[in-house]
Parts: structure tokens; C-alpha cells; sequence
């Protein structure tokens, strides 16, 4: 795998530079090819915010944005199989969705492979790491960015029905794609001033700035690149 660097776009974009990642299941293994172009181009995220399968990703990257942590990831996301996330779901799961009262999955399986990759806590990482994930009764994003790091993206990850809501802190989690399925909000709320955004759900083509406070923001997404200026000018 061959990597080219470009001294040239980094320094010229305002920091902090947020890496913002979306959710998308499975096509979180596209993030990691967006990621590797990213890379070439010299861009040195100081905070990293993800959703969902984006908040894997993340702290990954979490761990030091370097080539060998890089294909590593492109390894683990190889050699990843359905089982190893969902394990295997049975009848007796499926009677137990259909009658409100569980998952369709339990999160053991998930829950080993996040072990097995990610270190035990956010103070573990060298790059701040925020994930985003949803209070199940009120429908309201939550933000978690300290303490225990495979439970936090256990939350954020914990897709409605499928898995069961995740307790952090006293609340009960789900997905964060559900209300974040792109967290730039919350990217901002962190004091992100350039977001390169790893978005695997859809295009970008904003045809203007989302609402916000007023300061300078500009946002690069890949694989569709647009940046936006206060003036509310794009190119594409």
C-alpha cells in the first residue's frame, strides 16, 4: 500500500480540525479508504467525533493517525464477518423482539471485538476522542467523551432493536445515528474549526450553511469535496 504526503493543505486550514465520521454499518469499511486519501494529503486531525460505526473508526484513529495504524484497520475490516459483531440470532431471540421485550441480538460479540482492538479508556488514546450516541427516553444526542471507551462506543453503536440500549452514566443509550447520524453539530459544540467529514450515507451538495453560530467554519467532505465559508460559498 503506497502513501504520498502533501505538506500543503494543512497548513493552511484554521485549527482545531475535527475528523467527523458518520454512521453507515458496514460502510464503515469505506471510511478507512477515505481515511488513506486523507492521509496523503497531510491533514492532522487535533479531535476525532464519530457515530455509530464512525465512533469505531474514530477511536482507532484515536490510537495515532499513522500508516501502520491505518492498515491495520484495513485488516481488521478485511477479515471481519457478520457473526463476529451480531454473533448468531435464533428463534428465541426473534420471539423475544417481536414481543417488545429485547434485541434482536445480544452485544457479547461486539462487545469482545471492541475489546480486542481499542484500549480500555478515552485517556488511553493520543487523539481526543468524542462519540456521540442518543438518551433513549428523551431522543436527545448525548456526547461522551471520557471514562470507559468500548462502553461509550458500545452505546453509540447500539443500533435500535437489534442491540439493547446501553446504560452510561445512568442513562440509557442507543445508536447516535438516530438523531447524529453525521455529528458536525456536535463537532462544533467540541470548538472544531475545520471538519473533514467522513460521511458514508450520502453525498454532500448543502446548497447552504446549517444553522449555527456565526463564526468561521469550513468543512471538507470526502469522497464528494465541498467547503464551506462564512459567506456561504461552496465549491465542489
Amino acid at each position: 500500500m503506497r502513501f504520498k504526503r502533501n505538506n500543503s493543505l494543512s497548513e493552511i486550514l484554521p485549527r482545531p480540525v475535527a475528523f467527523v465520521f458518520s454512521g453507515g454499518t458496514s460502510l464503515g469499511a469505506v471510511q478507512v479508504g477515505m481515511l488513506m486519501g486523507v492521509f496523503e494529503a497531510n491533514i492532522v486531525p487535533d479531535l476525532l467525533v464519530g457515530t455509530s460505526v464512525g465512533a469505531i473508526n474514530a477511536a482507532s484513529v484515536g490510537q495515532g493517525f499513522t500508516k501502520s495504524r491505518l492498515q491495520h484497520l484495513a485488516s481488521i475490516w478485511s477479515g471481519l464477518k457478520t457473526s463476529d459483531v451480531f454473533g448468531r440470532t435464533g428463534l428465541k431471540s426473534a420471539l423475544s423482539l417481536l414481543s417488545g421485550r429485547g434485541a434482536l441480538s445480544s452485544a457479547d460479540n461486539f462487545l469482545r471485538l471492541l475489546e480486542t482492538h481499542l484500549p480500555n479508556s478515552h485517556s488511553d488514546l493520543v487523539i481526543q476522542t468524542a462519540v456521540v450516541a442518543t438518551e433513549f427516553l428523551t431522543g436527545s444526542p448525548v456526547i461522551l467523551a471520557k471514562g470507559d471507551l468500548v462502553l461509550n462506543i458500545l452505546a453509540s453503536s447500539a443500533i435500535p432493536m437489534i442491540f439493547p440500549p446501553v446504560t452510561v452514566g445512568g442513562r440509557q443509550l442507543v445508536d447516535g445515528g438516530v438523531v447524529a447520524h453525521v455529528p458536525l453539530a456536535q463537532a462544533e459544540m467540541l470548538g472544531a474549526q475545520t471538519m473533514v467529514v467522513f460521511d458514508v450515507g450520502y453525498p454532500c451538495k448543502l446548497s447552504k450553511l446549517s444553522q449555527g453560530s456565526p463564526k468561521k467554519r469550513h468543512c471538507i467532505s470526502s469522497p464528494s469535496c465541498c467547503t464551506a465559508s462564512p459567506t456561504d460559498s461552496f465549491r465542489y
